[in-house]
């Protein structure tokens, strides 16, 4: 090794074996690199530079040439970086109790970088990395980390994405209120929102709407489907919104997959009366559906298939028109069911 790299190297590692930062919450104390044997110690100095969870060599080296006491002490380690490798071990290493690693480890919001493949890095918080990347052996410890999360550690990114899916029960109604009424990355809230909304509380009606109409053009699955199962002539001003600002716009966005503009029809169907019918009708005689490279003929058919699922008498010029669309649709369509007897059950966080 050159000596000019020998003495950079020398450095690195004197900074980063030197440093001892904060205590983090759930890490239960603190290890440098210093406190670590000979042989593990340049690994670890790659992985801190390096910065991202991920797969590299450095990273198998650690997960295959540590022993569990050792990997506990990485657990604790002052390095984010260090601590997220350890714990995403522990989960799946024999001699730990994947359930406790994650339930002593949810109040670690450590922000580290994570490599998800072909689809890049991201910031993550390590409790939502463990959670995230975990599996529960039963229905009943999933459960009791849903609740904790929820009623503990909300801020979490995993207690929004779960949100929208949890039982509607009274005692998470206030918690979910709290993370509605939050600010927050929209692709997170719009699950707290439809959450809120599974409770059926008139009064909770403004607070939705508001958040919908401050962030129309973002809307997705979680908002088309709390207008569209909750309908309420409030929201249809966020509806009308989406038509004029969002709608084309979105739909030659997402190009070959505009399903956000799918799930906005059927949202507007659900509500049945003469506006819904006005605003349906404007979009299913714009020829073509969209003025850019886009699947057209897609649209069309969710569009009838909204009309049809939604008959009414406000809708009944519209109807003859998507007649013999839905018919020649129903002419082509298969179905092959999925025999799903012998899939092994791994109960993940989204699994339902």
């Amino acid at each position: 090794m050159p000596a000019i790299t020998r003495l950079l190297y020398g450095s690195l590692v004197t900074v980063l074996c030197a440093c001892s930062g904060p205590n983090h919450p759930g890490t239960g104390g603190t290890y440098a690199i210093r406190d670590f044997g000979d042989s593990l110690r340049p690994y670890l100095v790659t992985i801190v530079s390096r910065g991202i969870v991920g797969y590299d060599s450095a990273t198998w080296f650690v997960r295959n040439h540590t022993s569990n006491e050792v990997l506990r002490q990485l657990s604790a380690s002052e390095h984010p970086v260090l601590r997220a490798l350890a714990l995403e071990e522990m989960l799946t290493r024999k001699g730990f109790d994947a359930f406790s690693v994650l339930m002593s480890h949810l109040s670690d919001t450590a922000d580290v970088i994570e490599d998800i493949g072909e689809f890049g890095e991201q910031h993550i918080f390590i409790a939502d990395l463990l959670i995230f990347n975990n599996t529960w052996k039963s229905e009943a410890d999933r459960k009791a980390t849903f609740d904790k999360v929820i009623t503990a550690h909300n801020y979490l990114r995993a207690a929004y994405t779960i949100s929208d899916r949890l039982p509607t029960e009274e005692k998470y109604y206030p918690y979910i209120r709290a993370m509605a009424a939050r600010d927050r990355n929209y692709a997170e809230l719009e699950h707290a929102l439809l959450a809120l909304a599974h409770f059926k509380k008139p009064a909770d009606t403004s607070l939705i709407k508001e958040k919908l109409l401050q962030s129309t053009w973002r809307m997705s699955l979680p908002s088309f489907t709390l207008i569209r199962e909750y309908p309420n002539n409030a929201y249809f001003e966020v509806l009308e919104k989406y038509y004029r600002y969002s709608l084309y716009r979105n739909m030659c966005r997402n190009g070959e997959l505009p399903n956000d503009a799918a799930w906005y029809f059927h949202a507007l169907a659900a509500y049945r009366q003469p506006r819904s019918a006005a605003l349906l009708e404007r979009i299913w005689n714009h020829h073509p559906i969209a003025r850019c490279p886009v699947d057209t003929s897609f649209l069309r058919r969710e569009l009838a298939e909204a009309v049809w699922e939604n008959r009414c008498p406000a809708y009944s010029k519209l109807e003859k028109q998507v007649k013999p669309l839905i018919i020649e649709q129903d002419k082509n369509s298969f179905y092959f069911p999925v025999d799903t007897t012998n899939m092994p059950k791994i109960i993940r966080w989204f699994n339902f």
